[in-house]
């Protein structure tokens, strides 16, 4: 019941909305650990349903490259 008070003040104080996500985090326990970890992993990654755009295609052959040559 203390991290649903916490959370509920956390909310209000910062004026999250409806639909806003909101990931309870601790460091101390791991808390949130997973679901923080999954929500960044979704921003930074494509879903498989979009194609990446010719700068991302761009940058992800140079990434390759680098990958190869370094492992040569």
């Amino acid at each position: 019941t203390r991290w649903q008070k916490h959370i509920k003040t956390m909310k209000q104080e910062l004026g999250v909305l409806p639909g806003d996500n909101f990931i309870p985090f601790s460091s101390e326990i791991g808390l949130g650990k997973a679901e923080l970890w999954g929500l960044i992993d979704g921003y930074i990654r494509p879903s498989e349903n979009e194609s990446p755009d010719s700068e991302d295609a761009e940058m992800i052959a140079n990434e390759s490259q680098q990958e190869e040559s370094t492992e040569a």
